[in-house]
């Protein structure tokens, strides 16, 4: 599975084209639920179970701290 070239605009700083969904998981997921819109997250939800969204949420640095409390809000 690829990251959809939709995405790309949030990835700006990045080789698009060499992210890897599984080895920049954490990366991913922090970068599209500080940047991103609901239809990303929509496809963010769709290709990462719940328990790694998590997993990222409570070890990511880069997560802001509104993001951190609003994901710790969703996912309890």
């Amino acid at each position: 599975m690829e990251i959809p070239v939709e995405l790309k605009k949030y990835f700006w700083d990045t080789e698009f084209e060499k992210l890897d969904i599984k080895k920049n998981m954490k990366y991913i997921i922090s970068r599209i639920f500080c940047e991103g819109n609901w239809k990303s997250i929509k496809w963010l939800k769709s290709t990462y179970t719940k328990a790694e969204i998590i997993e990222t949420a409570k070890t990511s640095r880069r997560l802001t701290p509104i993001t951190a409390n609003f994901l710790r809000n969703v996912y309890d």
